[in-house]
C-alpha cells in the first residue's frame, strides 16, 4: 500500500518538478541574454575626411589607432538589445592643406583621442552552441580629451583648433563566440562615420574610423 501511495505522488509530482525546471532555465536563459557587460580592446584605422568640395584640404592617408574599456549590452527583448559602452578612442589620420593662403600644402599627421559612449541597437540571432550573430546600428558621441599635430615629421604639438565634442554614426555586424558557460568572445568590424567637424576652422573636415571590434563577455 505505502509503494502504491509513494508511486502515484511521484506521478504527481514529476510535472510540477518538470514545469519549475523549464520556469528555471527560463529565467536563467532571460538574466544571462538581459545583461551582458564585458570588456574590449579594438584596433583601428582612420583618416580624416573633406567635406567641402572647394576646400583646398586633401587626406592623405590612414593611420591606426586603438579604442579600448568597458561594453554593455542590455536587453529588453530576446533579440533586441541597448548596446553601449565607455572606452577611451585614438582616431589618427593624414591631412595636407595650406599653411596660409598663398603658402605651399603642407603634411598634418592628426592624433586626436576621446572618451566615447555609443548609444545603439544591437539585433541579436537565436543563440546556437557555436556563436550568435548581431547587427548595429545607431549614434556615437566623443568628447575630445587630447588633440596632437605634427607637420612634415617635425614632432608632436598641441592640437588647438579641434572641437570638443564628435558626434558619429555608427554601424556595424560581427558575432558572439561561446567559449564556455557565461563567457562570450565578439568578434566584428564597426564603421563610425564622423558628423561633427573635427577641426573648428573654416575647414569642413571630419573623421571616420573602421574598427576591429574585439570583446569578452562575461
Amino acid at each position: 500500500m505505502m509503494k502504491n501511495c509513494l508511486f502515484l505522488f511521484c506521478l504527481l509530482f514529476l510535472p510540477f518538478l518538470s514545469s519549475a525546471q523549464q520556469i528555471y532555465r527560463r529565467q536563467s536563459s532571460f538574466s544571462e541574454r538581459n545583461i551582458q557587460l564585458g570588456f574590449t580592446l579594438s584596433p583601428n584605422i582612420g583618416w580624416m575626411r573633406v567635406t567641402n568640395s572647394g576646400n583646398s584640404a586633401i587626406s592623405t592617408g590612414a593611420r591606426a589607432g586603438i579604442s579600448y574599456g568597458v561594453l554593455g549590452d542590455f536587453g529588453f527583448d530576446r533579440n533586441y538589445f541597448f548596446s553601449t559602452a565607455f572606452t577611451v578612442t585614438s582616431i589618427n589620420g593624414n591631412l595636407s592643406q595650406p599653411l596660409i593662403a598663398d603658402a605651399a600644402n603642407y603634411t598634418g599627421t592628426y592624433k586626436l583621442q576621446y572618451i566615447e559612449i555609443p548609444l545603439t541597437l544591437k539585433l541579436k540571432s537565436n543563440p546556437t552552441d557555436l556563436a550568435r550573430f548581431y547587427g548595429q546600428f545607431g549614434l556615437g558621441t566623443g568628447i575630445k580629451i587630447s588633440g596632437k599635430e605634427s607637420v612634415n615629421n617635425s614632432g608632436n604639438y598641441t592640437l588647438t583648433d579641434a572641437n570638443i565634442f564628435r558626434a558619429s554614426l555608427i554601424v556595424g555586424a560581427g558575432a558572439e563566440w561561446h567559449l564556455s558557460t557565461g563567457l562570450k568572445l565578439q568578434t566584428g568590424l564597426t564603421l563610425n562615420h564622423g558628423l561633427t567637424n573635427t577641426l573648428s576652422n573654416s575647414y569642413d573636415i571630419k573623421s571616420d574610423y573602421l574598427a576591429l571590434s574585439l570583446g569578452i563577455f562575461f
